[in-house]
């Protein structure tokens, strides 16, 4: 899942310089045009005496055309054609980045929807634990936690049950879990104080400096491991998804 998200990343990149190099070149078009529209033009300043069919052109014997006036004015208007175009041009391209824009959203959310998903069916949830508005930073660091009790209870398919994400009222104010930047765990039945310190120990270390990892009323009923995002990383003023 990690691999497949890594290529829609870099396919939202590819895309990206693909948009902007199309920028580039409708920003040179008009530029571009208008140059070729005044190269070909001025072929037309040479009066018909400059060269006879077949014969090279003699820069001697060219003479102005009369009317130079009447050129210019047609440049003129080719130009206004030509910024017409680009815009028109221009403005389909804008919608098709968008509407390419929009795609990749959409794809990048159904990816982040399956690996939630996987995520979820990894752990246990008491009935009232919230998973659905939890940031998508929150998913991956389940998958280490995960991991961790495996490697603690010796048992791979072990599933830690996740006792609060963004649901229960009784949090500290501001608390991460109302912006979906927290999960608790149980931890009071893995095996002797010693091997829980060593079980968070190795979750802290794992998730590194991005992530708060903290082992909460030990000894007490309610002893829980508390994971989040550190403070800084995420905005406390919204609930994530609300």
């Amino acid at each position: 899942m990690a691999a497949a998200l890594g290529i829609i990343v870099v396919g939202i990149i590819a895309l990206a310089i693909v948009c902007i190099a199309i920028k580039i070149v409708i920003a040179l078009l008009p530029a571009a045009l208008v140059i070729g529209v005044v190269g070909i033009l001025g072929l037309t300043f040479c009066d018909d005496t400059c060269a006879a069919q077949g014969e090279p052109v003699k820069k001697a014997h060219c003479t102005p055309v009369k009317n130079v006036e009447s050129h210019f004015e047609k440049i003129e208007e080719y130009v206004d054609d030509v910024e017409i175009a680009v815009e028109s041009v221009d403005q389909q391209i804008d919608e098709k980045i968008e509407e390419i824009e929009e795609q990749v959203e959409q794809i990048r959310d159904n990816g982040r929807q399956k690996y939630h998903q996987q995520i979820r069916s990894m752990t246990r949830q008491k009935p009232s634990v919230n998973l659905e508005d939890i940031l998508p930073e929150i998913d991956s660091a389940i998958s280490v936690v995960v991991w961790a009790y495996c490697v603690a209870t010796g048992d791979e398919n072990f599933k830690p049950l996740i006792t609060s994400a963004n649901d229960y009222e009784g949090h500290m104010e501001k608390s991460a879990h109302y912006s979906g930047a927290a999960v608790d765990f149980r931890i009071k039945d893995i095996g002797d104080l010693a091997e829980r310190k060593e079980l968070v120990s190795l979750i802290r270390e794992e998730l590194g400096e991005r992530f708060t990892v903290l082992h909460e009323d030990i000894g007490k009923n309610n002893e829980h491991l508390h994971v989040q995002l550190r403070r800084g990383t995420y905005d406390r003023s919204i609930a994530f998804n609300k």
